[in-house]
């Protein structure tokens, strides 16, 4: 029954180990599909990985021009066919996967399909991106080049009809649509600043030439009439042949008048043309404005010649009465301009001083040409002409006094246009710079720059408000002399600039504190990083320290020690999912605020922060595991200790007790020892082999003299003890098992070789002793041939006295070992052995005393045989001499006589055979007898 179970176990053992290497070649077939996937899962991530981040950093921001566009669209190009390219990694990957279902349970597989159909996806959605980029930049490219061509036909030149206006109205809306379509297709704003700096400069062309013309029109004569012509009449009624003098000099006067007005007008027209060359030095300026400018100043000066020339004359020719009326005239129409309230406007208030200096250059010129004597006057005429020289003076000094408060308005309005002027150059400047901060996907680096500079545009802003404030105080001054309209006006427009100044102020403020709350995002997202990187810092740190003592090399007594110690870092690497979650929290607060590259930097910092984490994770779990496998170790160590001392004593037992049981021979005891217990020995040598290597190992790094090291001690001790007592009790008994076994087998093969000998010993004994010659050389050879057996007897007596002792040692044996044999059967080979030796031993002496006894009858032989052959001899001669009687007397008278002869001779012979022959005879058939 206990073969049968050690079969059967050896049969499952063996079926386990089929087993288990079909597993394990199943599980490394599994692990290599695994292996795949995932190098193939990692592939296809990595080429979408890519393919984002090349999107990323050739899309394009910030500053652009069409070079830059073009390269960038190249190159999206050759990014769009890498990918194209690496589309049969796909493909691998889903082969990999439909592998790898067929291996796996159902819901992994669900999970695997959802796995892939995800990348697969993401690969999708990357590559309809990247073409539908691609698409849009080739298009942006077309359309750019499209922009460049109708750029050249918005040019402006200094002369262009109305229609020519138009077109370049249509080109402009042209340019705006195609850079609203490029804005569209690459994602920011790149060409509308340029179309709208094109847009402004068109406008400002017209707007001066509007203003122009404007003015051209407010010097026009009643008929409305160009300056141009106004200045050539003027011209060529100077040039006209005198006529009615006073009618001449009334006409003159309003010349002068007019030109009076004009001239303000015209010097502001050319201001307006120098500044608009100063800030454009590309366009020249208006050459027909200089001209008519300088036309101006030469007909004025004419016009006044010619003024006091028949001013003089007509004092010389025409009689006081004239004169003195058109004095009167003048300087009624004087005092009426002169009684008439001061303008409001400041156009028209340098129209009015420039009115003043020509009546007091007129008036000025009168009286200088007024006679001085009065002799031949009428004293009504003296009296007329003292009351106008009165009037003239009070004029002039009401001229003088209107032209000081007219100048006086002028300055409080020049200083407030050049305060509202330097205002809103000022505003225009802040607005720039506000318009040139970048606010919207800004970078964390600029990000203190742009605070600075919004900084010091609010601090700007205190000069902006302090002229505001001054301002306020000069528009308070103009309007004390306006009326309501303009006063609304005013206040309309200065309310419009504190608007903007409020707005601006506004939005700087806002501005600041957007960003302010972004810096701040960004110092908490910092600080939580830096946090974070602290802690793993400290973890990895920890790790290191870990790692530089290996697990191997501890003593048992600090594992658990450390364990607690790595299960507490453990758990502050989890609580780091909390921080992880809220610094990805600080980021999703920041990715509308800050750039792309700076919101996929910092996801990257957080996967990398996460997969740190997970490494982290991984390395603990690791050694908390190498951890737990050494304490196990030690724990397994003394079990199997102990289970391998209770299998020895039960060893130990089963042999007493087999000791103790009898075998019907020593072959089953074998059998039974070696399938029951030797087979369970070879089996627990791996047991005891790992045994001393774990405890060695274990010992190793114990403390020397520690309490664990003793036991360890004391218990490799005991298992190298019991072990050796195991092997030492378990061959030895199986050795003398199999040396009976052995001897039986030797025992049996000896005694049938013996056998075997014996008999031809005794066959050899049993030949008759053949003698081929009767002489000595003959006998000596047998005599020889009987030593040479002799000799061999002689040899075979030790063997014989082995299978002897033999016998005797196997019988001692088997009793000590509790075996039964056939012991009447060994007695009886025995017996029957030594007898037949004994047979033999005497058998080869007494062959050898018949040979010696042979040859001395044998000689006797011979010589008796010697003596028949000479008597022989002598009847055959005798039987001759008859035989040629015979043939010589053969007559009948003689044949009585022969046939007497012949009958003595038979009779002789008779006698002869009986007396000699027949002893003779039986001599010798005793010898062969022998």
């Amino acid at each position: 029954q206990c073969e049968r179970d050690m079969s059967r176990l050896q049969d499952t053992h063996t079926a386990l180990e089929t087993r288990a290497a079909a597993l394990v070649s199943a599980l490394s077939a599994r692990t290599g599909l695994w292996d795949e996937f995932h190098g193939q899962l990692d592939a296809v991530r990595h080429s979408v990985r890519e393919a984002d981040y090349m999107m990323e950093m050739l899309q394009v921001q910030g500053p652009l021009d069409y070079h830059r566009l073009v390269k960038a669209t190249d190159r999206l190009k050759g990014v769009r066919e890498t990918l194209e390219t690496r589309e049969t990694g796909l493909e691998e990957l889903r082969a990999s996967g439909r592998r790898l279902e067929e291996v796996v349970k159902e819901e992994v597989a669900t999970k695997l399909r959802a796995e892939v159909q995800a990348e697969e996806l993401a690969f999708r959605n990357t590559q309809a991106e990247l073409e539908q980029l691609v698409t849009k930049y080739d298009k942006a490219v077309s359309l750019w080049s499209t922009y460049n061509k109708a750029k050249e036909d918005v040019l402006l030149n200094q002369q262009l009809t109305p229609e020519e206006w138009e077109e370049k109205k249509e080109h402009l809306d042209e340019l705006a649509r195609l850079a609203t379509e490029i804005s569209h297709h690459v994602g920011v704003e790149v060409l509308r600043p340029e179309v709208d700096s094109l847009s402004k400069r068109l406008k400002e062309a017209q707007e001066a030439l509007q203003t122009i013309d404007k003015i051209q029109a407010s010097l026009s004569t009643p008929t409305g009439q160009h300056p141009q012509i106004i200045l050539d009449a003027i011209q060529q009624s100077l040039k006209k042949p005198e006529g009615n003098p006073t009618e001449q000099l009334v006409l003159l006067r309003d010349h002068l008048i007019a030109l009076g007005k004009a001239e303000p007008h015209i010097t502001g027209i050319t201001k307006e043309v120098t500044e608009g060359v100063t800030k454009d030095e590309d366009e020249s300026p208006d050459l027909s404005v200089l001209q008519l400018l300088q036309l101006w100043e030469k007909i004025f000066r004419e016009t006044f010649q010619e003024y006091h020339r028949l001013s003089s004359r007509l004092v010389h020719t025409e009689e006081s009465n004239t004169v003195l009326k058109l004095w009167q005239d003048y300087l009624t129409h004087v005092n009426q301009f002169l009684e008439s309230e001061p303008p409001q406007h400041y156009h028209e208030l340098s129209e009015q001083v420039q009115l003043c200096q020509v009546h007091h250059n007129v008036l000025s010129c009168q009286k200088s040409l007024v006679p001085t004597h009065k002799g031949g006057m009428d004293d009504a005429v003296v009296q007329q002409f003292n009351l106008l020289t009165n009037v003239h003076n009070e004029t002039l000094a009401k001229i003088m006094e209107k032209q000081a408060q007219i100048q006086d308005r002028i300055k409080i309005w020049e200083k407030y246009r050049k305060d509202q002027a330097d205002l809103l150059n000022w505003l225009k400047d802040a607005e720039v710079d506000r318009n040139k901060l970048k606010l919207h996907y800004i970078s964390a680096k600029s990000l203190p720059k742009t605070i600075s500079l919004i900084e010091d545009l609010l601090t700007r802003l205190n000069d902006g408000e302090e002229m505001e404030k001054a301002l306020n105080l000069k528009l308070s001054e103009i309007l004390k002399f306006c009326n309501d309209n303009l006063k609304n006006t005013l206040c309309v427009e200065h309310s419009s600039i504190t608007h903007r100044l409020t707005n601006l102020q506004a939005a700087l403020l806002t501005w600041k504190d957007y960003l302010i709350r972004v810096k701040e995002g960004l110092n908490n997202y910092e600080s939580q990083m830096n946090k974070i990187q602290s802690a793993m810092k400290d973890i990895q740190t920890s790790l290191k320290e870990e790692s530089e003592n290996p697990i191997i090399l501890i003593p048992h007594s600090q594992l658990k020690e450390r364990k607690n110690k790595l299960e507490k870092v453990s758990k502050s690497v989890e609580g780091l999912t909390d921080e992880i979650r809220m610094l990805e929290d600080l980021r999703d607060k920041l990715k509308d605020s800050l750039s792309p590259t700076e919101v996929k930097l910092m996801s990257q910092r957080c996967w990398l922060i996460s997969q740190q984490q997970c490494d982290l994770s991984h390395q603990l779990a690791m050694a908390i595991l190498a951890i737990e496998d050494r304490l196990q170790l030690a724990i397994l160590f003394d079990k199997r200790l102990e289970r391998f001392l209770s299998w020895a004593g039960d060893v130990d037992a089963r042999l007493e007790r087999m000791t103790s049981q009898g075998f019907a021979d020593a072959g089953q005891a074998l059998r039974r020892l070696e399938t029951e217990i030797q087979a369970e020995t070879t089996l627990r040598k791996r047991e005891v082999d790992w045994l001393n290597k774990t405890g060695e190992e274990l010992l190793a790094v114990e403390e020397r003299n520690s309490k664990r090291a003793n036991q360890l001690e004391i218990d490799l001790t005991k298992l190298k003890e019991i072990w050796g007592s195991v092997l030492s009790n378990t061959d030895a008994r199986a050795a003398k098992l199999r040396a009976i076994l052995q001897g039986i087998s030797d025992l049996d093969a000896q005694i049938e070789e013996l056998r075997v000998w014996l008999l031809e010993i005794e066959t050899k004994l049993s030949h008759p002793i053949v003698i081929k010659y009767a002489n000595k050389e003959c006998i000596d050879q047998i005599l020889k041939e009987h030593d040479d057996v002799q000799t061999e007897i002689e040899r075979q007596s030790t063997k014989i006295g082995d299978v002897l002792n033999l016998c005797e040692l196997l019988l001692t044996d088997c009793v000590s070992c509790r075996i039964s044999l056939d012991n009447e059967g060994i007695t009886l080979a025995m017996t029957n052995l030594e007898k037949r030796w004994k047979m033999i031993c005497i058998n080869s002496a007494e062959r050898k005393s018949a040979i010696l006894g042979l040859w001395t009858k044998i000689q006797q032989l011979m010589k008796r045989a010697q003596e028949q052959r000479i008597w022989l001899e002598e009847i055959n001669k005798e039987l001759n001499e008859q035989e040629i009687l015979l043939e010589r007397k053969c007559y009948i008278e003689n044949v009585s006589q022969i046939s007497q002869d012949f009958a003595n001779l038979e009779n002789e012979v008779k006698q002869g055979i009986n007396d000699r022959l027949v002893p003779l005879d039986s001599m010798y058939r005793h010898l062969l007898r022998e």
